[in-house]
């Protein structure tokens, strides 16, 4: 080696040492595997966590050893890590199932990047995990929790809303002025509400893949019909609500999730727009399919956080508004079940000039 005293390879193999207790001993699971899936490398902090040795791991394939074929759930994680030894840039960050020696299921968060370093100009993909597990453990628990809790305040609501229906026809017994206006007000509360409970539920359904779609063809004014009680708020909160319903246009689509949207979309235009302000719905033909938009008169939203207003509970404080952009569930909510019928929601806004959210379905 020319030129390379004994002092400067010292000082490599210090470093090297170094780097090789810090790889060893660091709290993560770091490993390499080739692009057939085979472990090149595990530290020992892998090894005890999965807990194999050195000799029973490499050389073996991820899949049946540190990676189960499927997770609980049924997810095919063969082909999980097929697609990540393919496009690890795709699969910078996941989180998956996976599985000890003693036949223990665990969850790992892990970060992938494609690499030469270990094999000379062998491609491989380096792996740094960390156990997340308790973390899944919590969520799921918290999940099961909260849908029980929806699930019952939901059927107790409902007993709620006969009685309130029948006082307001009048078929029980004539009603005041004044007790129309307090049930109208009841009735509302109630509908926001059971709307909130179904956001609830049909958002877990969706993400855990449990609610099919169930297209059906059914008429615009029927779901204009299903949302006349926003017209209650509208007159309760001194707004202006205009429904643009085009006369006799058929819709091919899951009428109660689009009817879900619509709600939500209604709802968030409501909070977000001032009294005397307007909201106006539209439902219109275009390209042998429909077009649906919620227009509104409000503060309007600012350029810099329009690619997060969909985020689940996305919430930021604005001093330019002198407001919260609070999105809660429902925005999420509307991605979910417009993706879940092929399409994309979309928004445009500008601050002070209000907001406008749409979407299109092929009737095809």
């Amino acid at each position: 080696m020319p030129n390379t005293s004994k002092t400067e390879l010292q000082q490599l193999k210090q470093e090297l040492d170094k780097y090789q207790t810090l790889v060893q001993e660091c709290n993560s699971i770091i490993l390499t595997m080739d692009m057939d899936g085979k472990i090149t490398f595990i530290n020992n902090f892998g090894l005890m966590f999965f807990g194999y040795t050195n000799e029973e791991l490499l050389g073996k394939n991820v899949i049946g050893t540190i990676v189960p074929e499927t997770d609980e759930a049924g997810e095919n994680l063969k082909a999980v890590i097929q697609e990540i030894l393919l496009n690890p840039e795709k699969h910078v960050i996941n989180l998956n199932e996976n599985m000890r020696k003693n036949g223990e299921r665990v969850w790992t968060s892990w970060t992938n990047k494609r690499t030469n370093y270990f094999q000379n100009d062998y491609p491989e993909v380096l792996c740094i995990g960390n156990d997340v597990t308790e973390r899944i453990k919590l969520r799921k628990l918290r999940e099961e929790l909260t849908h029980m809790i929806v699930h019952d305040f939901k059927n107790l609501l409902i007993g709620v809303v006969t009685p309130t229906e029948l006082l307001l026809s009048s078929k029980t017994s004539p009603v005041s002025e004044e007790q129309i206006k307090f049930l109208e007000i009841i009735k509302t509360s109630y509908k926001k509400i059971l709307n909130l409970i179904m956001t609830l539920l049909e958002t877990r359904k969706i993400e855990t893949d449990k609610m099919p779609i169930q297209k059906n063809t059914f008429q615009a004014k029927e779901l204009e019909a299903s949302l006349e009680w926003f017209r209650l708020i509208a007159k309760q909160e001194g707004q202006n609500l205009t429904f643009e319903t085009e006369e006799s246009l058929s819709i091919n689509a899951d009428k109660d999730l689009i009817t879900r949207v619509l709600e939500n979309l209604l709802t968030n235009a409501f909070k977000h727009t001032p009294t005397g302000g307007k909201v106006t719905l539209t439902i219109c033909n275009q390209n042998n399919g429909v077009l649906f938009s919620v227009q509104d008169s409000g503060e309007g939203i600012p350029s810099e956080y329009l690619a997060r207003i969909f985020e689940p509970f996305f919430k930021v404080e604005h001093q330019k508004l002198k407001t919260a952009i609070d999105t809660g569930l429902g925005l999420s909510f509307c991605k979910m079940a417009v993706e879940a019928h092929g399409s994309q929601i979309h928004v445009q806004s500008e601050p002070q000039k209000g907001s406008c959210f749409y979407f299109y379905l092929d009737n095809n």
